[in-house]
């Protein structure tokens, strides 16, 4: 049985809203609340801001990835290992990291890192501790990983709304499209994304509007679904916003059912595993 994680954004004022991880089954019902973990909270971001001059929170768990037997979760400099199997947490991955770490990904002995504020991908080989970086234009803000079906590295370029977002499979940019995108996914020749600007999911050529709009991010698939997160943040610091997932079938073409997710202040990222 298929498993959904989601991570969402938490808040320094305690503990509350603050989860390492909230698993989901795929009737989507909530099954498991990973407890907050201080280990995985980054007090050393704490003077650090987005690119708007907001504050950011110490504890943000954001990208997933995972592999046989472990489930990993960044948050900032750090990431987190939890048991695939009981998401027990086992302690921190000796990876180097920097602040504002979006997505990840695992692919056999390599951890790869959307360095979001330093405008590299991080690769990172688990079995000789070394690490090299992808530099990336100045601002281009990458925030998403893929791993695509030929075996190479995909990711996106936000762009931070100075222009359309891009789209590199390798080396090779493949679309230029909506504006601040979150997530990627490609599957045969299909291409899917979150235009987080214009609050649409899109397929292709084709766009749909998520309903109730708000802040999208959080893309993936199983069968003929997409699941979509969405929060309608609140403008006050540090209070939940209202968090969903849209749910779009892939054969109607349709959002076809809307769950709420109270455990999580702000989605910041989702995966099947």
């Amino acid at each position: 049985m298929s498993k959904l994680i989601i991570t969402g954004r938490g808040t320094d004022l305690g503990v509350r809203h603050n989860h390492n991880f909230i698993v989901y089954n795929d009737s989507y019902e909530l099954e498991y609340t990973s407890a907050y973990e201080s280990e995985l909270k980054d007090t050393s971001i704490r003077d650090q801001t987005d690119w708007s001059g907001k504050p950011r929170p110490a504890f943000r768990p954001f990208g997933i990835t995972f592999d046989d037997d472990k489930i990993y979760i960044a948050n900032h400099t750090k990431i987190g290992i939890f048991n695939k199997t009981t998401y027990a947490y086992e302690g921190l991955l000796g990876t180097p990291g920097f602040f504002n770490t979006h997505q990840i990904l695992k692919k056999d002995n390599i951890m790869y890192t959307a360095n979001t504020r330093h405008d590299t991908i991080g690769v990172h080989n688990l079995d000789t501790d070394e690490s090299t970086y992808i530099n990336l234009p100045e601002k281009s803000h990458v925030n998403s990983l893929f791993w695509s079906e030929d075996n190479q590295l995909c990711y996106v370029l936000h762009n931070r709304g100075t222009k359309l977002s891009q789209f590199f499979k390798g080396d090779v940019e493949i679309k230029e499209v909506g504006k601040c995108c979150h997530d990627l996914i490609l599957e045969g020749d299909d291409f899917y994304t979150l235009d987080t600007y214009h609050k649409k999911l899109l397929i292709n050529d084709n766009e749909y509007d998520v309903p109730g709009g708000g802040f999208i991010r959080g893309l993936a698939k199983s069968g003929n679904e997409l699941v979509i997160g969405q929060s309608l943040t609140n403008d006050i610091p540090d209070t939940p916003a209202d968090c969903f997932l849209h749910i779009f079938n892939l054969t109607s073409n349709s959002f076809t059912d809307k769950i709420s997710v109270p455990e999580v202040r702000e989605i910041t990222d989702i995966k099947w595993i």
